[in-house]
């Protein structure tokens, strides 16, 4: 995953809850579930 969608990861998110990045390029969400 690039730097820029990790560096706007979603505020709300809170571990272990999946986390929601945001691709600026392909404007599209990606979930990345983390466990």
């Amino acid at each position: 995953m690039s730097k820029e969608a990790c560096s706007l990861v979603f505020e709300g998110a809170r571990f272990p809850l999946p986390l929601k990045y945001w691709d600026v390029r392909r404007n599209r969400w990606y979930v990345e579930v983390t466990r």
